[in-house]
């Protein structure tokens, strides 16, 4: 009886931590997928601005960095 109740529950084990290791590889292809949209563009008047951190990307939907702002120059 001990012996088919240790079997049993094995099982179970076995079952359940598939299922949970199952359970992480989709929320990390999901992550993966995340797309950046572009809510409002504004216009802004020309005058003299100095960026002092964060990075500067080759388009609007934020793909490649090009540029770290924390660098003086290009």
């Amino acid at each position: 009886m001990k012996q088919k109740r240790a079997i049993v529950t094995m099982v179970l084990a076995a079952v359940f931590s598939i299922g949970f290791l199952g359970n992480f590889s989709t929320t990390q292809d999901a992550a993966a997928k995340r797309t950046v949209k572009v809510v409002k563009v504004k216009k802004v008047a020309s005058k003299p601005y100095r960026a002092t951190k964060g990075y500067m990307y080759n388009s609007a939907k934020l793909t490649k960095k090009i540029h770290n702002l924390k660098n003086p120059c290009l």
